[in-house]
């Protein structure tokens, strides 16, 4: 093959009419998906390359937290037991340790980016909800149950029905969604959400209270939507304007499911 030039391939070696741009652009083709496997490649291998990442880092910040609550629990014996002050090579090992856990969770908090990063691409390939989104909707619902539960410890020896206390956490979860929202601008992945809570909790409602509940809470939440971000469609809300939202129907009567109606 050494020495071949231009000279070599005769008229009988390219038959006549042959299409040389459709080669070309099949070449070109070729080039062009060869690079999207290989970046394809890359990514995968940068999100394997993560999870084993973050399973080592882990695994050091365990070992790091449990020395930590050795340190802690030997200070607070040398305080209240022998009234010993703690030593600067105890305190200079603490920080130590301290600043060794940040960095942990630093390192950490880029693999898992990566991970989500790559998750969400795949996700949104195959049509499904962002995983950023899920993830935004479970610290909201995190949050409003704590909410929720710090009053019901609040209310000491006084019982609270069960199905009150999802109602009402639920609730407190909308509530939490909207005011994230106000941080970032809307998307329909995050009215999605909100809609799903909606189904949620018409599920848990008593028949008798769907009406109310459209009237009362579905119709105000559409129009706080509207208002931050009118490019977001009005949310589906049944019978929505058959009663105004300032309507002052009773939403806790008559009783939730498992109670009498009489």
């Amino acid at each position: 093959m050494n020495g071949i030039n231009n000279s070599d391939f005769t008229d009988s070696v390219i038959p006549e009419g042959s299409n040389l741009p459709s080669v070309m652009h099949c070449d070109d083709v070729y080039k062009t998906k060869t690079s999207e496997l290989s970046d394809q490649g890359d990514a995968m291998t940068d999100f394997l390359v993560s999870l084993v990442k973050m399973e080592r880092i882990l695994e050091k910040k365990q070992e790091a937290v449990a020395v930590l609550k050795g340190m802690n629990e030997t200070v607070e014996f040398q305080v209240s037991v022998e009234s010993s002050p703690v030593t600067p090579e105890f305190q200079h090992k603490y920080a130590t340790l301290i600043l060794h856990l940040d960095e942990l969770n630093q390192e950490l908090k880029y693999h898992i980016n990566i991970v989500l990063r790559h998750i969400t691409e795949i996700a949104r390939k195959y049509g499904m909800q962002d995983v950023l989104v899920t993830d935004w909707r479970r610290r909201c619902e995190d949050e409003a149950y704590e909410i929720v539960n710090r009053l019901k410890s609040s209310q000491g020896s006084s019982t609270v029905d069960e199905s009150k206390f999802i109602l009402v956490a639920k609730l407190t979860t909308i509530l939490t969604l909207l005011s994230h929202l106000q941080e970032n601008r809307m998307s329909n992945s995050e009215l999605s959400c909100i809609e799903e809570v909606f189904t949620d909790i018409r599920q848990h409602l008593h028949p008798s209270n769907l009406k109310c509940f459209e009237q009362s809470v579905e119709q105000l939440i559409s129009h706080i939507v509207l208002n931050l971000s009118p490019s977001i469609l009005p949310m589906n809300t049944p019978n929505a304007g058959s009663v105004p939202p300032s309507s002052n129907a009773n939403l806790t009567e008559p009783p939730y499911p498992g109670h009498s109606t009489s």
